[in-house]
């Protein structure tokens, strides 16, 4: 088993790095490998200043409204932003973030989010400050595992996407 989180001896990045291979099941299969995950849903938008909530509960009830989300909170106010996005798109999800795991990593962040739950099957525990989700959500503990994750990404520009991936046993 992979374990891609450095309190797990998994692996630690620095100024940050992730290479996702995209390739279509049949190129798999004909080299002899099976896929780890599979895009289910993608989602994206712009915010508009008197919308962000309404702009980025959109992009989570695009990816599908998924029960396990891992958000791309860096200790700013993006964390409060997806946070109330997702107890209106997602009620009742499980979040989580690789936030606390490694140096800020920006937008290589929702990436190694994708590589922590495709690798190790299981959401990284949400660390740091676990109120800001409310009642409406709950904080990953490290024990869900999960056969799919939906990944949400704010950036400070005024986008925001997502994604719903499988996660292949």
């Amino acid at each position: 088993m992979v374990t891609p989180l450095p309190s797990d001896g998994g692996f630690a990045i620095g100024c940050g790095a992730v290479t996702l291979l995209l390739e279509s099941r049949q190129a798999l299969q004909r080299r002899g490998r099976n896929p780890r995950g599979t895009i289910l849903a993608c989602s994206g938008g712009l915010l508009r200043a008197d919308h962000l909530i309404d702009d980025a509960a959109h992009v989570v009830s695009g990816m599908q409204s998924p029960r396990h989300i891992i958000s791309s909170a860096n200790g700013t106010w993006i964390d409060r932003l997806e946070a109330a996005a997702m107890a209106r798109g997602a009620p009742g999800a499980v979040v989580s973030s690789i936030y606390g795991y490694f140096p800020e990593t920006f937008s290589v962040g929702p990436l190694a989010g994708i590589a922590a739950a495709v690798l190790g099957k299981t959401l990284p525990a949400l660390q740091g400050d676990v109120h800001r989700l409310g009642d409406r959500l709950t904080a990953a503990t490290g024990a869900e595992a999960t056969d799919e994750v939906g990944v949400l990404c704010t950036g400070f520009n005024g986008t925001v996407a997502g994604a719903k991936i499988s996660v292949e046993s």
